[in-house]
């Protein structure tokens, strides 16, 4: 794995020796940023079940102002940090309670669960719940093919959607009221 563009183009990212963390592929990752086009530029961005923090590493290469990565566990996220030479903020902990307790809106959240663990809804509903989303900012929600996302998720509007052999990415905004 490494970083696609930007700054830190080329750099390589650490990843687990076992299984425990699915990194999304160079390829997936080098898409959705091509989607997002220029929104990074500037942007305050929230990695959740970051794994290795390629998210929020990508971002930060591509000149997102801040980032802040959440993970059950962040050795390889800090491992990574030193090696890039970056200090985003990183936080150990379950993102059910660690969401709540940011007190801050983010203009892109990326968020990356184990494939069928978290119910997508229940996630959507707490990010939309906390306001950690700007109003016009953008929600990448990563799945698998096989999990049942919600068509029409309550506070959100699906924009677009894309899939990757066994991955899909899910383009959100929210629902204004």
């Amino acid at each position: 794995m490494r970083i696609t563009a930007g700054t830190l183009k080329g750099m390589q990212l650490h990843t687990p020796k076992n299984s425990s963390v699915r990194p999304t592929t160079d390829k997936v990752r080098q898409a959705v940023f091509s989607s997002l086009f220029d929104e990074t530029e500037g942007a305050e961005v929230l990695d959740l079940c970051a794994g290795t923090g390629a998210f929020g590493f990508e971002a930060l290469s591509r000149g997102a102002a801040s980032a802040v990565l959440i993970d059950l566990s962040t050795d390889i996220i800090k491992k990574n940090a030193l090696a890039l030479n970056l200090n985003p903020r990183i936080i150990k902990g379950d993102i059910r309670k660690e969401i709540p307790r940011l007190n801050k809106a983010f203009d892109i959240i990326f968020i990356d669960p184990p494939y069928g663990l978290f119910d997508p809804q229940e996630i959507m509903s707490l990010i939309h719940e906390s306001g950690v989303l700007k109003p016009e900012g953008t929600l990448i929600f990563e799945e698998s093919t096989r999990t049942a996302f919600p068509a029409e998720p309550e506070h959100f509007k699906v924009l677009k959607e894309k899939k990757y052999g066994e991955t899909a990415i899910y383009y959100l905004k929210r629902m204004q009221i």
